[in-house]
C-alpha cells in the first residue's frame, strides 16, 4: 500500500512462568473515547472495526483503514475491517467491544459520538501537523 512495505510492531510476549493479568482500563476507553475529529481502530477477537466520526478528515480515515488492513494481513483479524457508522446505528457487536475495554463505571447504554468531542484530545487538533500515511 502506497509503495511501501507495511511495517510490524514488536510485541511483549509472556513466558510461560509468568501469569497473565488483563491491564487496567485505560483512562478514555470505551465509547466515551470516541471523537467526532477521529477515526478509532478497535481489534476484537477476531475483527477489527473502522469508526471515523463525522469531522474525521480524510488523513485520519485513510489512515485508519491502513492500519485495519495491516491488521488483518499481520495479527489474528481474520475477517476483512468492518466500517462502523458513526448515525447511531453502531453494531452490538462493535460497542460491546467497546464496552470491553472501558471501566465499568464507563459503560453507557444511551450514546451518540455523533457530536462528541473529548477534551483530552483538543491539543493533538489545534497543532497544525499533518498525517501521513506510508
Amino acid at each position: 500500500e502506497h509503495g511501501s512495505p507495511p511495517h510490524l510492531v514488536g510485541k511483549v510476549v509472556p513466558t510461560a512462568s509468568e501469569e497473565l493479568t488483563p491491564p487496567p482500563p485505560l483512562p478514555y476507553a470505551g465509547r466515551r473515547a470516541l471523537d467526532a475529529r477521529a477515526c478509532f481502530v478497535l481489534q476484537s477477537d477476531s475483527r477489527a472495526y473502522v469508526w471515523c466520526g463525522p469531522e474525521a478528515d480524510d488523513a485520519h480515515t485513510e489512515a485508519a483503514w491502513c492500519l485495519a488492513r495491516q491488521l488483518t494481513t499481520y495479527e489474528s483479524v481474520h475477517d476483512l475491517p468492518i466500517a462502523v457508522s458513526q448515525d447511531a446505528s453502531e453494531p452490538p457487536e462493535f460497542l460491546d467491544a467497546l464496552d470491553a475495554v472501558a471501566a465499568p463505571g464507563d459503560r453507557q447504554e444511551s450514546w451518540s459520538a455523533r457530536h462528541t468531542r473529548v477534551a483530552a484530545y483538543d491539543a493533538d487538533y489545534a497543532s497544525s501537523s499533518s498525517i501521513v500515511v506510508s
